[in-house]
């Protein structure tokens, strides 16, 4: 996959596909891609000052859930976070591809939902953090 982007990105991998990232999203996206977590899109800088991530759904749907069980324990406040700071969308579309070479999107078999999250860019530090602890939380990893 080809990096088309105004950001300095990095290549990094994603099981065995190679990834351009945003440079300043690298080392999140990567703990993503390190946790089974896969990214559709995301930017560090969209719409004026907006860290862009776009998830598959059901990730996002496990982030936030146990994000809200950790917080009725008050061990973590991502779900506040996410409340509060994050505009968070719902999309679907095919599970198609681009064809670079003609630049013609080629239809899937499949519908996929994503969740589309921004925040703003200052934001970012702290999303992660609360992010991190989340994901390495052992709540994170049983069944719900």
């Amino acid at each position: 996959m080809k990096s088309n982007t105004e950001h300095k990105q990095v290549k990094t991998y994603y099981k065995d596909d190679e990834v351009f990232i945003d440079e300043m999203l690298q080392g999140l996206i990567q703990f993503f891609f390190d946790n089974d977590i896969y990214t559709v899109n995301s930017c560090q800088n969209i719409n004026g000052g907006k860290v862009w991530i776009e998830f598959f759904y059901y990730d996002w749907f496990k982030i936030i859930e146990v994000a809200y069980k950790l917080n009725l324990s008050h061990e973590h406040e991502l779900y506040y976070f996410a409340q509060e700071n994050c505009n968070v969308n719902l999309h679907s579309t095919d599970d198609g591809y681009l064809d670079e070479a003609n630049d013609e999107w080629i239809e899937g078999n499949e519908i996929m939902w994503t969740a589309s999250i921004r925040f703003p860019a200052p934001l970012l530090s702290k999303f992660e953090a609360l992010f991190r602890n989340v994901v390495s939380h052992e709540e994170f990893y049983t069944e719900s």
